[in-house]
């Protein structure tokens, strides 16, 4: 398996992986990001503690869309 990618975001990011794993970071206030080709099965997002308040809230906060889930951080209005 070849290493994690960090890929460390803020808003207005459109962000592509590389070949093996990924990492996706967000900071508080991430703001609208686009992830090209997240794959379920090997890659990973990486939210603050501090965005949510749990995977619960989290999951309040997503929409599943036609072109793939939405998650709000709710600073964007």
């Amino acid at each position: 398996m070849s290493p994690v990618s960090a890929r460390f975001h803020c808003t207005g990011d459109v962000l592509t992986g590389g070949a093996g794993p990924d990492m996706f970071v967000f900071r508080p206030n991430f703001g609208t990001n686009t992830i090209t080709d997240f794959n379920v099965i090997n890659d990973v997002l990486q939210l603050d503690k501090s965005i949510f308040l749990s995977i619960s809230d989290m999951l309040n906060h997503s929409t599943n869309t036609s072109v793939g889930a939405v998650i709000n951080d709710g600073q964007e209005t």
